[in-house]
């Protein structure tokens, strides 16, 4: 880590989690509210995002909160703050869909995941394209969602800036009209 990546993921944190964090962390504030924006704050420094707020959240009236993350990069020492909140009753995931691997935050412990175990009835995603005068592009996506962002990020550098839809089959036609040879294919991981 420490590196560009796709970050995804939930957290449910309760107050308990929120103040043993901020114990750890040595904070100063003074009350839940203010811990807690340190937290989130603290949060949003290990997952950053290129144009958008990269941790959204919603909290409950009883100040338990809930963290929804969305990044492209993500800092080392994130699974020393997610050891504190799993401790103390946090739950949730952070997924590296992209390298195939994530955290789990259940039974006041962290664990980490593999592909299988994060989308255990689910499929990887075996890109191919290629199009006159361009190296050959082939990968492996575990969503969709990573699936597109490469294929944006496929027809901005060989054909230039437009916008790609967000669909993936929409995605693949993109390509396709714009004259590059494509094929995407779904396996099982249990294959």
């Amino acid at each position: 880590m420490g590196h560009t990546t796709i970050v995804e993921g939930r957290l449910t944190i309760p107050t308990r989690a929120v103040n043993a964090w901020a114990a750890s962390a040595y904070s100063d504030a003074s009350t839940d509210e203010a811990r807690r924006e340190e937290l989130l704050a603290a949060l949003a420094e290990r997952v950053s995002c290129d144009a958008a707020d990269p941790v959204h959240t919603t909290v409950n009236t009883d100040g338990e909160v809930t963290a929804y993350l969305d990044g492209d990069w993500c800092s080392s020492y994130i699974e020393g703050m997610l050891t504190v909140l799993a401790e103390n009753g946090a739950t949730g995931r952070v997924l590296f869909p992209n390298e195939g691997w994530g955290y789990e935050l259940a039974d006041h412990k962290v664990r980490h995941l593999e592909s299988g175990q994060m989308w255990p009835n689910d499929q990887m995603l075996v890109l191919q394209v290629s199009a006159p005068g361009r190296d050959r592009h082939r990968a492996i996506y575990l969503t969709d969602h990573a699936a597109c962002r490469a294929i944006h990020r496929l027809h901005s550098d060989w054909f230039g800036q437009a916008p790609t839809p967000a669909d993936l089959d929409a995605a693949l036609a993109t390509l396709a009209a714009a004259g590059a040879d494509v094929t995407c294919e779904a396996i099982p991981f249990a294959a």
